[in-house]
């Protein structure tokens, strides 16, 4: 059986739909980030 061959269509669907899991781990990641700074900024008060 010969399987099908993908389409231009195809790929930029795939293309796309890799995009939009990489921005969202990109946040994602940016807010763990942040969160773990404010963490460390609160158990190290400057006083």
């Amino acid at each position: 059986m010969i399987t099908p061959l993908a389409t231009k269509a195809d790929l930029k669907l795939a293309i796309s739909e890799c995009r939009t899991d990489i921005i969202k781990w990109m946040f994602g990641v940016a807010a763990g980030q942040a969160m773990f700074i404010i963490a460390i900024i609160k158990l190290f008060p400057s006083h």
